[in-house]
């Protein structure tokens, strides 16, 4: 059996099935009501790669349809979700139709203050309800009461309400906006499966076929010249557009996507780059910090001197680390902080552990976000009462093999595959949430090749890989990732250990 066909047995849903926008909540409505809109349309967006790809697309979409609009992108200091305040300001200029996309489900003073000027308020969403939402219209898969797809990126839901609008009109459905949907699909870790293989898959044919400018910029300055794939949209240019909104103005991320002149965006490229790596140095004391405190709790919540934007990064390398869900918060007199789950904790959600701890204690200021992520405030003073108890939510909601670090492999290889199935696993790009790199359990006799001052060549099955370290001798199993090798005009197959 081919290693395409391995994979595509143990993951049955990667079929890309194109969503349906009409089955999600209030579609119908918000495209009618935006279609008939004639005034000033203001989009609220987010300052995370998600809010900012979704800003893009939505205001992207309404220009095409002749409307007059402009776009909100609010900082991390003025915290997350339109609010009252921000409608007023919003209103002083002009607008009366404001579409929020990544956010506003529960947004329900922002809403009230809406209804009070006048203004039509429209919420595109897909984090999970908390209370009853406030809006008239909302577009949130997960409040449909049908049977349909409900993981999207916020990215996601802002496509499929761009493509309900040209499908009301009678025009093709928008599809050059998809490679954002794509990436924030991968970068906000969403599941890529089915309905959201389809957004992530055709998105990235679309990226690759014509990339956008600043987007082609953002590979460059990182010296990443290959055809991009799950690892490119995670790792390289979802942390690159993030990074302006964890760390000052998001404004510039928005720039950089929309922008057609090279010139610019290679001076964007460049300044986001100096702020990127700002960034890396902050999570790396977080991190090391972090983990010097830790004393083997099963949900533990770090809160230092850390800059806000940097704390969801931090949990999410910690949650790897110790195979835990994390939560890491700025200290302050309000705590703001960002949890994440470990990607080998698939039964645990962070989000049903927090709901279950507000409703015991009552203790969040606020509080949102899904599965794998969270984001929350809550007095100082209120910290340890509320680490007690989340404590005891998680030790009952994760048993000791939700806690284990586990490798699933997508097969056993005894010999080195043909070129040509490994170039083949492509098909299966873009990588991610339950659609990972496919690992494969490398059988043979471990034989070592030659070595450097900082490397080792070994070879087992007729697969070459690196090592670090010397590896104990009597290995005969390995897992690993496999990638083609081009040296000289000649291709080889070769393998990335995977040890945990």
């Amino acid at each position: 059996m081919k290693l395409i066909e391995k994979i595509r047995k143990s993951r049955p849903f990667l079929v890309p099935k194109k969503p349906d926008p009409w089955v999600i909540n209030d579609m119908e409505k918000a495209a009618e009501k935006i279609l008939s809109h004639t005034g000033k349309i203001t989009v609220f967006g987010d300052y995370d790669c998600d809010g900012i790809c979704a800003a893009v697309i939505m205001e992207e979409i309404l220009h095409r349809l002749g409307k007059n609009v402009s776009v909100y992108l609010p900082t991390r200091d003025e915290g997350y979700g339109i609010n009252a305040g921000q409608v007023k300001s919003i209103a002083r200029q002009g607008t009366n139709m404001i579409i929020t996309v990544d956010n506003g489900t529960t947004a329900n003073e922002a809403a009230s203050a809406a209804k009070k000027l006048g203004i039509e308020f429209i919420v595109t969403d897909h984090h999970e309800p908390v209370g009853i939402p406030a809006a008239e219209i909302i577009v949130n898969p997960k409040l449909s009461k049908n049977d349909g797809f409900r993981e999207y990126s916020g990215a996601g839901v802002a496509y499929l309400l761009a493509s309900a609008l040209t499908e009301m009109l009678g025009e093709p459905e928008p599809a050059d906006l998809l490679d954002l949907a794509s990436l924030a699909t991968v970068v906000d870790v969403c599941p890529i499966r089915e309905e959201n293989f389809y957004l992530a898959r055709n998105g990235l044919l679309k990226m690759r076929e014509k990339p956008r400018t600043g987007i082609e910029a953002v590979l460059d300055v990182k010296g990443y010249s290959s055809s991009p794939g799950g690892y490119a949209l995670g790792w390289i240019v979802g942390p690159m557009v993030n990074v302006c909104g964890r760390m000052g103005d998001p404004s510039m991320s928005y720039e950089i996507i929309k922008t057609s002149d090279p010139q610019k965006a290679a001076e964007l490229a460049e300044k986001i780059n100096r702020l990127n790596n700002e960034r890396q140095e902050a999570v790396n004391r977080a991190v090391e910090e972090c983990l010097e405190r830790y004393k083997g709790e099963t949900f533990p919540f770090f809160v230092g001197n850390w800059p806000h934007g940097i704390v969801g990064i931090a949990a999410g390398r910690i949650a790897e680390a110790i195979n835990r869900p994390v939560l890491v918060g700025q200290a302050g007199r309000i705590i703001k902080a960002s949890g994440r789950t470990a990607r080998s904790n698939t039964r645990f959600s962070i989000f049903e552990a927090i709901s279950k701890c507000q409703q015991r204690t009552g203790l969040l200021h606020r509080f949102g976000g899904h599965r794998d992520a969270c984001g929350l405030s809550l007095k100082a003073e209120n910290l340890e009462s509320f680490r007690s108890e989340l404590e005891k939510i998680a030790d009952s909601m994760l048993s000791a093999e939700d806690i284990i670090p586990v490798i699933e492999v997508d097969g056993v290889l005894t010999r080195a595959p043909a070129v040509e199935e490994i170039e083949e696993l492509d098909e299966l790009e873009p990588f991610g949430n339950e659609n990972p790199q496919p690992v494969f359990m490398v059988e043979g006799n471990l034989h070592k090749k030659r070595n450097g001052d900082t490397w080792i060549l070994y070879e087992i099955a007729g697969i070459e890989f690196f090592a670090n370290t010397p590896l104990p001798e009597g290995f005969s199993r390995i897992p690993m990732e496999l990638y083609i090798n081009e040296f000289n005009g000649t291709k080889k197959p070769m393998g990335r250990p995977r040890f945990g």
